[in-house]
């Protein structure tokens, strides 16, 4: 199902639902920055968690809301911003697994006279959250996969439409006229574009 310049909706649906979890995702380093007012420090790792996280999601809240009509340039650094994203936050799971591991008392205290044959285990408590980490990093991947699809689908609709869509989105810019970061995100789409083309 089709709409003159749109892309088919199937293709549509699944990279709306990645983008919407993204911004959910991002919007924790909102929260985060916020905690500095409740007395919780932040150590160097947790800034930078957070505040890469904010320089994320304006470019997810583009992509998202303009689904319907997307843009090339938008989606070429919306696939590069998502593949970082997804091995950075791999990098900080590992980095916050191993200072927990490494810091925090994850020994159970164990109290004379309790029964703890209902308990669940120290190793099946890892054991899931390891699981679970890893089901989720494997989601984030597959992910990829999806936009990288919806990238390319997005060029080739172009290209039977006979859109020249460079020329069309600096036409619609119109760089004269814009603010300092406007031209600079378009810099940087464009450079995103190019480099897409150059290894795909």
């Amino acid at each position: 199902m089709s709409f003159l310049n749109q892309i088919p909706l199937p293709n549509v649906c699944p990279v709306e639902l990645i983008l919407g979890i993204a911004i959910l995702n991002k919007l924790s380093g909102l929260f985060g920055i916020l905690s500095i007012f409740t007395g919780h420090p932040l150590d160097f790792i947790q800034w930078l968690l957070y505040i890469t996280s904010l320089l994320m999601l304006p470019y997810y809240f583009l992509g998202a809301s303009n689904i319907r009509n997307p843009k090339i340039l938008e989606h070429s650094v919306i696939l590069i911003i998502y593949s970082i994203d997804t091995l950075t936050s791999l990098g900080f799971i590992l980095w916050f697994a191993g200072e927990w591991f490494i810091n925090e008392d994850v020994t159970a205290e164990i109290k004379p006279g309790e029964d703890y044959s209902k308990s669940a285990s120290q190793n099946y408590e890892y054991g899931w959250i390891f699981l679970m980490t890893f089901v989720i990093n494997l989601s984030r991947f597959y992910f990829n996969f999806i936009l990288l699809s919806f990238y390319i689908k997005l060029i080739k609709f172009n290209k039977i439409q006979g859109i020249d869509y460079l020329k069309i989105e600096g036409d619609e810019l119109n760089l004269k006229n814009k603010y300092f970061w406007q031209r600079w995100n378009y810099k940087i789409q464009i450079e995103s574009y190019k480099f897409l083309e150059r290894t795909l």
